[in-house]
């Protein structure tokens, strides 16, 4: 090990070298995929708050240069300079919804997305990519696997067509409302 001030550089006999797993060369590198590439993430438990704003992280989310024993966060709060009003709590048939196992709240939760599409001014169509969910556990994100579309539908309904997206917010409001 060679010592410069307070960093210990390795020599780079001492490096291990990395091994990737590169496809057989039939094929260019543009047109085969990584996946078997890919390592599962582990960053244990999101069980850390945040002194300023109570948020939950992950440990390794602090900002430099606080430490794992007194961590200070600025992705949530900027070390509690921004200060946000709570959420005021939802209606009491949304919370229901949310939050009961009855028949009706299973089914809402399930289809939250749809109910989500048909009640906003645009929606959103998308292919996803089914190839994250082949690896198993870790953490996961939103991957859209071709096009992405933002559906706006037109502000007239069609002759014998029931109003739906911004058709019942523009021109209808009760029959929105029922």
């Amino acid at each position: 090990m060679v010592q410069h001030s307070n960093l210990a550089i390795a020599p780079l006999s001492l490096v291990p070298p990395v091994v990737l797993n590169l496809p057989s060369p039939e094929f260019p590198l543009a047109f085969t995929t990584q996946i078997h590439c890919w390592k599962t993430l582990e960053l244990g438990r999101m069980n850390v708050q945040c002194p300023g704003c109570k948020a939950f992280h992950w440990i390794d989310e602090r900002s430099h240069p606080s430490t794992i024993a007194i961590p200070e966060f600025e992705s949530c709060c900027k070390k509690g300079d921004v200060i946000l009003e709570s959420l005021p709590d939802p209606p009491d048939i949304l919370k229901r919804l949310l939050s009961t196992e009855d028949a009706d709240s299973k089914h809402f939760r399930k289809h939250i997305r749809e109910y989500n599409s048909a009640l906003s001014f645009t929606s959103l169509k998308y292919s996803p990519d089914q190839r994250p969910a082949q690896l198993g556990s870790g953490i996961q994100c939103f991957q859209i696997h071709g096009e992405l579309y933002h559906m706006q539908g037109p502000l007239n309904p069609l002759p014998d067509h029931q109003p739906r997206f911004a058709q019942l917010f523009l021109y209808d409001p009760q029959f929105a409302a029922n």
